[in-house]
């Protein structure tokens, strides 16, 4: 049970390392081009941030 535990912890870090990695060479990319700004910031829309200014946003709508 501990091992499924660690595994399950292993593998959310991995994918947040690989999110970090994409994200990074999407902005490094933004600054050379105006079409891969465009796709950073589509990147950037798309996760799911939850954060204290966004749930005030949503309660207000």
């Amino acid at each position: 049970m501990l091992l499924d535990e660690h595994n399950i912890v292993v593998e959310r870090l991995n994918g947040l390392e690989v999110t970090r990695a994409t994200l990074t060479r999407l902005a490094v990319s933004a600054i050379l081009s105006k079409q891969a700004g465009r796709e950073f910031d589509k990147s950037i829309a798309s996760l799911n941030i939850e954060t204290y200014a966004h749930e005030a946003t949503a309660r207000e709508e």
